[in-house]
């Protein structure tokens, strides 16, 4: 998942706070506009951590099968 922050930053609070929402965070209306921007690239940046944990394990897999 790749989130540009060049872009995010680029959207109103509004728009912010739907894809945060969209994204599971809770109590939106609570955050300013820099905050959202750095929790959707945390969030962004964990997913893609993660996928590119599940992409070295199926390497792995394969290559000891």
């Amino acid at each position: 998942m790749f989130m540009d922050i060049e872009l995010l930053k680029t959207k109103s609070l509004a728009d912010l706070r739907e894809i945060a929402k969209l994204a599971g965070i809770k109590s939106v209306t609570v955050y300013r506009k820099a905050e959202l921007l750095n929790m959707l690239v945390n969030l962004a940046n964990e997913a893609d951590e993660q996928q590119k944990k599940r992409e070295n394990e199926l390497e792995e897999r394969a290559v000891n099968a």
